[in-house]
């Protein structure tokens, strides 16, 4: 199991803007690798504080 955090600034952890689409393209990359992906992280509620 791997997890990838994407964040826009990497001091205050800010997290990428799930408009840009950014991370459904890195999982959709991952799966035609063959990973298996959950949803990306920038589309939860999840956030490091």
């Amino acid at each position: 199991m791997v997890g990838i955090d994407m964040v826009a600034d990497k001091k205050t952890h800010e997290p990428i803007d799930p408009g840009k689409g950014q991370g459904e393209m890195i999982a959709a990359f991952a799966r035609d690798e063959g990973a298996i992906v959950d949803p990306p992280a920038a589309t939860s509620s999840y956030r490091r504080r």
